[in-house]
Parts: structure tokens; C-alpha cells; sequence
């Protein structure tokens, strides 16, 4: 028993130093596991690095949306504060509450302690280790042998979807996806409480990994796995209990992100159009070629393919391939593989469009979620029916129709690649005659190896030849695909970003290129958001996350299809762009002004800046207002019909508004953090102080020490009455959600802590 713990424990530590072998390299030689290069591509921080080409500019929501978000987090917690709201993007946007920033996620907090880069690239690493020491635990507790789950273990840990979400939190969920199907094994054979713990912390830790559309893609398929194993289960019913309690135990604890990030989609544009419609959006099944060569469609620039690349990729190693008509032919004596197989058949049918199964994705709580990412899900079930063929194998030796259909299936494989390969233009061809050949190579040495082993019934050579061939079929891909660039191109500082940050210290905001102004603590109206704000997206126009279908959207007339995310463009040119406080607006050396009326304040070999006189201040005074509903608010906004700084229009009135009034009045910020704002206010007669900052749940201000409610003006931002004379207004961003969270995570801790500890007292 000893020596089998020794080589499980072997097993597990080779699946970790793969991994840290592949990244190792960048954490010793000064190099970070990121696409922040991206912005050397453009004004201003071109003139850096002249003629550098960044590794990928396809892998914008990293550059300019996830690794800021890592960089904000682990500023703000180093300086002693929760980050709980971003006032740099949006004119500010719930930050704890929006899952991607994944802020109680033990890889996340590696940001908090270590380096950046440092800590980016180790988390890279240990995404990998984790996922593939998961798998082989769960492979492990199918009692198959350490050579079928080591192969299964491998292929998950270098899959497609593992490495293409690599820098993406949607890839620290796939990491419990192999967890909750083990525990849910586990729970079938050991009564007791602390399986229902070891549930219920899986499941918090899913969520709190930052992409809950995919810990609940894990914990459905972990239930169909947990119904599957209850047939034929003693006591089915109490089983099924135990399982149903874990998983809302789970929830339960992870209730503090869970509460703040249901209201933060409340109010967020991703459900406000989904909720209206969403589309059955499908991958083309040409796109299965990327089972066969990954690059198949090309990559960055020169990627020619649906959707993006890591959405697509189904790749998974030539040795799952080689396998399937074994894992098949097992389907008829074993009913884990039968489930594998299902499985993989309905989440393909869904991810390609299939007739009737794809509506699946079109059903209540699913057409919430991102019905393009179920690969992930397919190519989990692909790897566990490797691994239970290489179990298999000595079972069926006897018989000659393994041997036969490998052989055959090996050749279709090699003629759909070189058809494929023949279907493209000579240009393409060129590129992708090395991705065929190491396939071919790569697929012939493992159908060779699985010939071999399928003849002599065992062998330990031939298991670790195909180990070998495995890893090498896959680690040209691995090694390629994610940006490992030099540190000093992880968000460097060009000297017209120190300029504008001196320029901006009366809290004015800039627009760049892209949405980075969180690393540079510069105040920016758009963002790059996979939820946004939806009041301050209908002021500015714009789509809120990717393309407009992707969002399950319809019938507005301002979206612009394949549009960024609230790009600066469109708040330059909103009608209410003067509203926004936007004083800088930086574009390309020597460009022409995007906007009328627009003065040239600098102009560099890096990039111009046009300055906007018109721009309102952050906090101003007003002193006549109208109610309005939302939309006829909108249309007076869009129409362009709105003198901001004459008038406020108001929603959800409860008392009449003042009209046809003027006055002298003052606004003066004297604290501005991400969660407090105190304005010293002076006025000869009644009226509003309007502060441009997102109106959002949570906000509370006090007058002079009085609490007062906030209003909400012009659609997306914040008011408060003002009685004449001199006064102090203070904004505290305090979200009921997070102490709601807070309390519900605080009664389910205890709980799961008993549970755990249960066996223990028992026994005492």
C-alpha cells in the first residue's frame, strides 16, 4: 500500500514539474506570462520600444481587462484597503462584486504577496499543475490504473481549453471540474459528514475562481455524474440529499462574492440583454479541426476562424484520438464510459449546433451562460475515455476488432487533416505543412504504440513510450500559445502617461486607446468589462462585452456589431461627452481631432492630445431639474438636449424638482478614494450637487453629517439636494449585498467546519 501511495505521489508530482518546466524559464529570466505587450502596439507607448510587434493583439481582454483588474487588486490590498469599487473605468464600476476579479481565490492572492509578474506566471503554472493532479485523482477514484489516469491527466492539463483560458479565470474553474466528479464518487463509498464538507469547499472554491457561468457548467455535470452513480447505490435517495446539501453548502460559503456579484448583474448590460433575447450561438464544426492541429486557422493576426481561438480549440493530444474506438468498445461493459460518452455527444451537439439538442442552450438559466464555451466539457470526457481505454486495453487484447478499427480510424484522422490541409490557399498551406506533419508523426508513433499494447495485452515500455508521444504531440502548442514576454513590457510608463496624470489631479478624465487607465490610476468613461454598467452604457452608446450577439442583444439602434466594449470612440463622440468630465482625449502621433471643438494640447512623435475646455468638473453645482422616466431621459440625452450645466434631469423624483431657478454656487473635491468621496459645497440658494460618478446600490451620502439619498441624475450619475448656504457632502460606497454575503458565508463556515471535523469527534 505504501509503494502504491509512493507512485501515485510520483504520478502526481511529474504532472506538477511538467507545468513549472514549461514556465519556469520566464520566472528566472525576467519574463511575465501575459499579452500587456499589446499596448506597445500603440500611442502612447509605441515610442518605447519602436518596430516591437506584440506576441498576440488578439488577446486584448487580457491586457486591457484582466491583468489590470489582477494589477488594481493587488495595489489596493497592499495599501491596506478591500477593493471593493474601481473608480477608473466606467466613472466607476463595482470591482469585489465582478467575479473575473476573483479576489478570494488562493491564486489570485499569489498578486498580493509576490512580484506581479512573478506572481502571474507562477499562477500560469500552477493553473496547469493543479488541473492535471485533479484529474488524476478523480481518474484514480475510478480505480483505473496509474497509466491509463496519467495519460487521461496529461492530455486534460494540455488541452485546448486548458490552455487557451489559461490567463482567463474561465481555466481555474476547469481545475474542479475533475474534483467535483471525484468527491461525488467519493460520497457514494464514504458515509459521514466530511464528504459533504470536502463538497461544499470544492464548490466555494469554484466560485470564488472567478467565472461562475462555468462552476455551474461543473456542478451540472457533476450532478448528472452523481444521479448515474446513485443508480444501484444503496439508499439512492439519501445520497442524492448528501450531494444536493454539499453543493448549497458550497454556495452558501461562497455567498460573499455570490450576493455582491447577483446585484452587480442586475444592474449590469450582459442581463439586461440577455434577459430580452439570446441567440443560440454555435461553433461551426470545421472548427473540430483544431482537434487535429490547434493552429489550423492561424493565430493573432493571421487567424481566420470563427470566433476567437481559444473559444474554438478542441485540441487534446494525438493519444485520446488514437484511443476513442477502444473507449467506445469499452462503452458496452463499463457504465462510466457510457456517461463519459453521453456526455460528450450532448455538449458537442450543443457547442456545434446540432439540430434540437443546441436549444439546450436556449433554456431558462442556461441562455444566461455562454453556450460557446462547453468545449471544455467535451474535451474533459474525451480525456477520461483515454484513460479508461488505456485501462481497457489488456481486457480486449483478445479480440481483433480494437486492433482493427484503431488502425482504420488512425487513417481517417491523417486523410481529414490532409484534406483539410488541401482545402486552403498555398499562403496557408505553407504555414501549416510543419503543424501536419509533426500530427502525422505524432499520430502514427501512438496508433504504433497502441498496436503494440493491444498485442501483447501490457507493457509498461509501451505506456510510457505513449506518455512521451503524448506530451510531445502537445507541448509545441503549450510552449507557443500564451505570450511570455520581458517584464519591463508588463505595463510600462511613457512619459505623456506621467504628464496626464499630473494634468488630471482635479480628478478630469482621459481617454486612451483601449481601457487601461486602472493601472495608471487614471480616470477613464469607458472600460472592458464582461458585464458594464448598463445605465452608463446607455448614456454612452455604445455595446457593453464583446459583440453584440454574444450578448443576447437586439433592437437598439445605437449598438455597432464587433464594436469594443464602450470603446473611447464612442464616448468621444456621445452628445453627452461634456457630461462626462473627459478633459484629454489621446490618439495617434499627429491625428487629426476626433471631435469639434477640441483644442491641441500636446503633440509628440509618441502621440497628440487634444484637449476638451467644455469639459464639465467632476462635481458641479445646478439649480433647475426636471423628473423624467428612463427613456424619455435617454432620448433628451441622445437628442442632444440637455444643458448639464444649467439643469439636472432626475429619475425616481420624490418631491417636485426645482425649475427656472439660478444661482452661484461651488463644488471643491477634497477626498476622492474608490470608496469615499467628501465634497465641500457652497450655494446662495437651493439646489443639486451633481457628482459624474456611476449611480449604482450600495452608494450612501450624508450632508453635513446628515444621511440624505442619492439621486439619479442624468440616467447614470449621482445628485444630492442641497438646502443654500455652505456644506459638506460625503459619498461611501457601503454595498447591503457584501454584508448580506458576509453574514449568510459567516453562519455556512461554522457549518462546513463541523462537517469536516465530524468523523473526527466520533471517533473521540
Amino acid at each position: 500500500m505504501r509503494s502504491c501511495r509512493r507512485l501515485d505521489l510520483l504520478c502526481a508530482v511529474g504532472l506538477v514539474v511538467l507545468p513549472i518546466a514549461i514556465f519556469g524559464p520566464a520566472l528566472v529570466r525576467g519574463k511575465v506570462v501575459s499579452s500587456a505587450d499589446n499596448l506597445l502596439d500603440q500611442a502612447p507607448w509605441q515610442a518605447l520600444d519602436p518596430g516591437y510587434r506584440s506576441v498576440d493583439p488578439t488577446l486584448s481582454d487580457i491586457s486591457q481587462f484582466l491583468h489590470p483588474y489582477v494589477v488594481f487588486a493587488a495595489r489596493e490590498i497592499r495599501e491596506g484597503r478591500l477593493p471593493l469599487w474601481n473608480p477608473y473605468a466606467f466613472a466607476g464600476v463595482p470591482f469585489f462584486a465582478h467575479p473575473h476579479s476573483a479576489i478570494l481565490f488562493p491564486l489570485t492572492a499569489l498578486a498580493y504577496v509576490l512580484p506581479l509578474t512573478t506572481a502571474l506566471t507562477l499562477a500560469a503554472a500552477l493553473k496547469l499543475a493543479a488541473a492535471g493532479v485533479a484529474m488524476y485523482w478523480f481518474l484514480r477514484t475510478l480505480s483505473l490504473a496509474r497509466a491509463g489516469a496519467l495519460v487521461g491527466a496529461l492530455a486534460f492539463q494540455l488541452s485546448g481549453p486548458m490552455v487557451g483560458w489559461l490567463l482567463w479565470p474561465f481555466s481555474s474553474t476547469m481545475i474542479f471540474l475533475p474534483l467535483l466528479f471525484g468527491l461525488a464518487d467519493r460520497l457514494r463509498g464514504a458515509p459521514g459528514a466530511r464528504p459533504v464538507a470536502q463538497i461544499a469547499i470544492t464548490v466555494a472554491l469554484d466560485l470564488f475562481a472567478g467565472y461562475p457561468q462555468g462552476a455551474f457548467q461543473d456542478v451540472v455535470a457533476a450532478t448528472a455524474w452523481m444521479l448515474m452513480r446513485a443508480v444501484g447505490a444503496g439508499a439512492p435517495i439519501a445520497l442524492l440529499m448528501r450531494w444536493t446539501g454539499g453543493v448549497t453548502l458550497g454556495a452558501a460559503l461562497a455567498a460573499i462574492q455570490i450576493v455582491p456579484f447577483l446585484e452587480y448583474v442586475r444592474d449590469s448590460a450582459v442581463f439586461a440583454y440577455r434577459a430580452q433575447w439570446t441567440p443560440t450561438l454555435t461553433v461551426p464544426f470545421r472548427a473540430t479541426l483544431t482537434a487535429l492541429m490547434p493552429y489550423f486557422f492561424g493565430r493573432g493576426t493571421e487567424y481566420v476562424g470563427d470566433w476567437h481561438l481559444s473559444i474554438v480549440l478542441a485540441f487534446v493530444g494525438v493519444a485520446p484520438l488514437v484511443l476513442l474506438p477502444i473507449a467506445v468498445v469499452a462503452g458496452r461493459r463499463r457504465a462510466d464510459a457510457r456517461f463519459f460518452i453521453g456526455l460528450a455527444l450532448v455538449t458537442a451537439a450543443v457547442n456545434y449546433g446540432m439540430p434540437i439538442v443546441s436549444e439546450i442552450a436556449a433554456l431558462p438559466v442556461m441562455s444566461l451562460m455562454r453556450n460557446l464555451v462547453l468545449g471544455h466539457l467535451t474535451v474533459f470526457c474525451v480525456c477520461a475515455l483515454a484513460a479508461i481505454a488505456v485501462d481497457e486495453m489488456p481486457h480486449l487484447a483478445v479480440t481483433r476488432w480494437p486492433a482493427a478499427s484503431t488502425k482504420v480510424w488512425a487513417i481517417v484522422l491523417v486523410w481529414i487533416a490532409l484534406g483539410a490541409m488541401l482545402s486552403v490557399d498555398e499562403s496557408r498551406q505553407g504555414k501549416l505543412w510543419p503543424h501536419f506533419a509533426w500530427f502525422v508523426v505524432t499520430l502514427t508513433a501512438a496508433s504504433i504504440i497502441v498496436l503494440v499494447r493491444l498485442r501483447a495485452g501490457s507493457g509498461r515500455g509501451s505506456t510510457i513510450a505513449l506518455i512521451v508521444v503524448q506530451a510531445a504531440s502537445a507541448l509545441p502548442f503549450v510552449i507557443s500559445y500564451n505570450p511570455v514576454i520581458d517584464a519591463p513590457r508588463f505595463y510600462p510608463t511613457p512619459p505623456l502617461m506621467t504628464r496626464l496624470q499630473s494634468a488630471t489631479r482635479d480628478w478630469s478624465r482621459v481617454t486612451l486607446a483601449g481601457s487601461t487607465g486602472t493601472v495608471y490610476r487614471l480616470f477613464e468613461m469607458q472600460g472592458f468589462d464582461a458585464m458594464t454598467p448598463r445605465r452608463i452604457e446607455d448614456v454612452v452608446g455604445a455595446i457593453g462585452s464583446g459583440r453584440a450577439m454574444a450578448m443576447g442583444f437586439r433592437d437598439n439602434p445605437l449598438a455597432v456589431h464587433g464594436d469594443e466594449p464602450l470603446s473611447a470612440i464612442k464616448v468621444v463622440r456621445s452628445p453627452a461627452f461634456d457630461l462626462f468630465g473627459v478633459r484629454y482625449v489621446v490618439v495617434g502621433p499627429h491625428q487629426a481631432s476626433p471631435r469639434p471643438g477640441l483644442v491641441l494640447d500636446y503633440d509628440g512623435p509618441e502621440a497628440t492630445v487634444w484637449r476638451n475646455d467644455a469639459a464639465l468638473p467632476r462635481a458641479f453645482v445646478v439649480y433647475s431639474a426636471r423628473c423624467v422616466g428612463n427613456q424619455d431621459g435617454l432620448a433628451l440625452i441622445r437628442q442632444g438636449r440637455v444643458r448639464f450645466r444649467d439643469e439636472v434631469l432626475l429619475a425616481d423624483c420624490e418631491q417636485p424638482p426645482i425649475t427656472g431657478r439660478s444661482g452661484t454656487g461651488s463644488a471643491t473635491i477634497e477626498r476622492y478614494a474608490a470608496t469615499a468621496v467628501t465634497i465641500a459645497v457652497a450655494t446662495d440658494v437651493p439646489g443639486y450637487l451633481v457628482l459624474t460618478d456611476t449611480w449604482f446600490p450600495g452608494w450612501r451620502a450624508r450632508l453635513d453629517g446628515r444621511d440624505v439619498p442619492i439621486l439619479r441624475a442624468d440616467h447614470a450619475f449621482r445628485a444630492v439636494s442641497l438646502p443654500a448656504g455652505e456644506h459638506r457632502v460625503e459619498f461611501v460606497y457601503r454595498p447591503t449585498s457584501l454584508w448580506i454575503g458576509l453574514i449568510v458565508t459567516g453562519i455556512a463556515a461554522p457549518a462546513v467546519l463541523v462537517l469536516a471535523l465530524w468523523r473526527r469527534r466520533s471517533h473521540e
